[in-house]
């Protein structure tokens, strides 16, 4: 069959079909509840400004994905074309193009001038309510942007492993709002500087292939796996809307502004925990430097992809006990131990998954990929990168009070249930009022708010992983305990010269003794070697992928 225009397709007539096109734009498409890959798809376009969708089969992504290229022109020939069963569809076509594997591709002769190399069905917002929950076909907006949220990735109820949600707000030539939820992977597209840089002038952002929901009233949008976000392109109608009256961009903070941010030492918690009955969810806020990492257990864990809990390897396969079920597509997930320090006084927090992702900006499965191909004759190379890249940084985080962290136990290993920051300045530049210092204890109002303010982000931290860091890392709970005398310690600073006073602790028990260290031991020791990053005190534990 010779050449034809997209127009000229119909379905379920031969797969010899001939075209000359150029890639508007590409995505891969991919199960949202457990990444897996679906397929390779594209929106074509020809000289006649007709578009179609292509699709290619996850099977067959290795022969032609890398050989496509938006905005570059080529010839295809030997495809089918089909028409659609199911929704979701991200052009007002009936049909769609499929590769096969007889598809061949070439580059063509044709000047990509000769085509529009954006592709758009753009809606108007005071339609949006008639298209509300119809997902047959997905919509295209353009709007100015009038504010850019934060990152949320504390939803517990949404069953996905891509759970980060960013809201933001367009507006129309009418002055008209509009609410779009941008999910996962586009939501992390671009960071709150790269916003920051074009906020000088006024923002035009078009938006492609989302899903119109009413949120109390009002049509909303939410984003699929299938959006694109374009910023200022070089389109007339982005120049009708550049020609607007500016439009301010309202950039919102992940903390309340009107909530005072309390910063504690670390030897304030230790004082509050052992003279106050403190209840077991205490939030507390501490600013340290990282002086160490603990390798004795592996710093990475196999979780479920469905419901984050921790997989077990049974019979060659990874097997959930929430799910009770094979998981077919088990992620690696974060799991480690660090020592902060704090004037002195030691802490070890144990950072989970979305605290270490926040800290280090690597997921622990980009992680493990970088050290197979740049730590390939290295077996302690993720190791490594670990410490250059913790040891002597200064951060601020959330440790939650559980029972071992109260009397009797007393333990000095706290689960971060938040990365805030680095120190307390970078904190107030994001318009957090802060307080550190002088023992500002959260009264019972204060703790109040933070835990209502956390309850989402907290409720990541599953029931499984305090279990491990309960378990794994602190070891079984003490079951009786008999006698316990406690003498609290003091440190007092006169003159610049150090005096401290002799802490002891007996402890007796019927099942186990709880060594202690003494704070004036402690302080005692040379604070230059301290503050110093070094390596890990302990041989790292054999490295696998």
């Amino acid at each position: 069959m010779g050449y034809r225009y997209i127009s000229e397709l119909m379905p379920d007539v031969t797969d010899r079909w001939q075209v000359t096109v150029m890639v508007s734009r590409s995505w891969t498409s991919y199960n949202p509840k457990t990444n897996r890959i679906l397929s390779f798809d594209l929106i074509l376009s020809d000289e006649r400004d007709c578009s179609i969708h292509a699709r290619i089969p996850y099977h067959l992504m290795h022969l032609f994905s890398n050989r496509l290229d938006e905005g570059c022109v080529y010839r295809l020939h030997r495809f089918v074309v089909k028409a659609y069963n199911t929704g979701y569809r991200p052009l007002r076509r009936d049909c769609y193009v499929e590769f096969t594997r007889n598809t061949s591709i070439s580059p063509s002769m044709v000047q990509p001038c000769s085509f529009r190399r954006y592709i758009f069905e753009l809606t108007p917002f005071n339609v949006l309510r008639s298209r509300a929950y119809n997902d047959t076909y997905l919509t295209d907006v353009i709007g100015v942007l009038r504010e850019w949220g934060y990152v949320d990735n504390g939803l517990e109820d949404v069953q996905s492993c891509n759970r980060e949600v960013r809201q933001i707000v367009l507006c129309d030539e009418f002055g008209k709002d509009l609410t779009v939820s941008l999910w996962g992977k586009l939501a992390l597209k671009y960071r709150d500087e790269d916003m920051r840089r074009h906020a000088a002038n006024t923002i035009v952002i078009v938006l492609t292939s989302c899903k119109v929901r009413l949120f109390e009233g009002a049509p909303c949008l939410t984003s699929t796996v299938s959006s694109h976000l374009y910023i200022n392109l070089p389109l007339p109608i982005c120049d009708v809307f550049k020609n607007m009256l500016p439009v301010p961009v309202l950039f919102k903070s992940n903390v309340q502004m009107k909530k005072d941010f309390h910063v504690n030492s670390v030897f304030d918690v230790y004082r509050y925990l052992r003279e106050e009955e403190v209840p077991e969810g205490t939030m507390y806020n501490i600013a340290a430097t990282i002086v160490d990492i603990d390798f004795t257990d592996d710093w990475k864990y196999i979780r479920c992809s469905t419901c984050r809990k921790k997989t077990q390897f049974v019979d060659a396969a990874y097997y959930c006990p929430a799910c009770k079920k094979d998981v077919a597509n088990p992620r690696q997930a974060y799991k480690l131990v660090v020592r902060v320090l704090d004037n002195g006084v030691e802490m070890t927090c144990v950072l989970f998954d979305d605290v270490a992702v926040a800290l280090l900006d690597i997921t622990a499965e980009e992680l493990v990929v970088r050290s197979l191909s740049e730590g390939v004759d290295d077996p302690f190379w993720a190791q490594y990168y670990l410490l250059d890249t913790l040891c002597a940084r200064s951060v601020i985080f959330r440790i939650k009070v559980d029972r071992y962290n109260v009397p009797p136990h007393c333990s000095q290993r706290f689960t971060a249930s938040k990365y805030i920051g680095e120190n307390v300045t970078s904190v107030a530049e994001d318009n957090i009022t802060s307080t550190i210092g002088t023992s500002t204890h959260p009264t019972e109002e204060t703790t109040e708010d933070i835990e209502a303010d956390d309850a989402a982000f907290i409720s990541r931290i599953t029931t499984d992983e305090w279990e491990m860091a309960e378990e794994a890392l602190w070891g079984p709970r003490v079951s009786s305990v008999s006698t316990i005398t406690t003498i609290s310690s003091a440190i007092v600073s006169t003159d610049d010269e150090l005096n401290s006073a002799t802490s002891t602790r007996d402890v007796n028990t019927d099942d186990a003794s709880i060594p202690t260290t003494s704070t004036n031991e402690r302080v005692a020791a040379d604070s230059h070697e301290r503050l110093r990053p070094r390596k890990s005190l302990r041989k790292p534990k054999k490295f696998t992928s």
